[in-house]
């Protein structure tokens, strides 16, 4: 899957790590999407106000963990 490559060439990409997370939501994969959510951020992805509204990330609106790192962003 070419997005593991490109996780694996750029770790600490935070837009790398987001499109990462947008794709494993898109595919149903809810931990891996909410994993490269998490490294997102930790990377210093800060449109917040984006991720809550992004369709792609719909699978982790009512997840608990992506809840508090949306509000530990914000």
């Amino acid at each position: 899957m070419q997005v593991r490559i490109a996780v694996a060439m750029r770790p600490t990409d935070a837009l790398i790590l987001y499109n990462a997370a947008c794709t494993y939501g898109l595919l149903g994969m809810k931990a891996d999407a909410l994993d490269a959510f998490r490294r997102s951020v930790e990377a210093g992805y800060s449109n917040i106000d984006w991720c809550l509204k992004d369709p792609d990330l719909k699978i982790l609106y009512d997840d608990p963990e992506f809840r508090k790192l949306v509000e530990a962003g914000s």
